[in-house]
């Protein structure tokens, strides 16, 4: 059985502004480092929410979110931060977006993690 993936309830609804850097932990609750080297890859994307909610998987990406591991620590569990740069949120519209993590094992098996809803606003200033 894999780890239980969560995101800490603080970033439950995401909000940032466009031009702002965007980062996003996601703990490998319960797991040891050596349980993700069972993984072989990692992806997440930002697709425009529809009605507030999660879109097909056949929707367009609005924005690819780098993966970036980390090991842990005795505060926080292994997993990775999902980010997206300034640059690359000054390009997204304002607006409701949504993303998840989808993680692939060396077996095959894939597991999505549950959408988080971010809110892109307009800087001001």
């Amino acid at each position: 059985m894999h780890p239980a993936f969560n995101r800490p309830a603080a970033v439950a609804d995401a909000r940032f502004y466009r031009g702002e850097s965007i980062a996003i932990v996601l703990e490998a609750v319960g797991a040891a480092p050596a349980d993700l080297a069972a993984v072989a890859v990692v992806t997440a994307a930002l697709k425009t929410a529809v009605r507030g909610s999660a879109p097909n998987a056949a929707a367009r990406t609005a924005a690819a979110l780098a993966v970036e591991p980390f090991a842990g620590n005795d505060d926080v569990a292994p997993g990775w931060t999902l980010r997206l740069s300034a640059a690359a949120s000054a390009q997204l519209a304002p607006g409701t977006y949504v993303t998840n993590a989808v993680i692939t094992y060396a077996d095959g098996t894939v597991e999505k993690t549950d959408p988080l809803v971010i809110q892109i606003d307009q800087a001001t200033g």
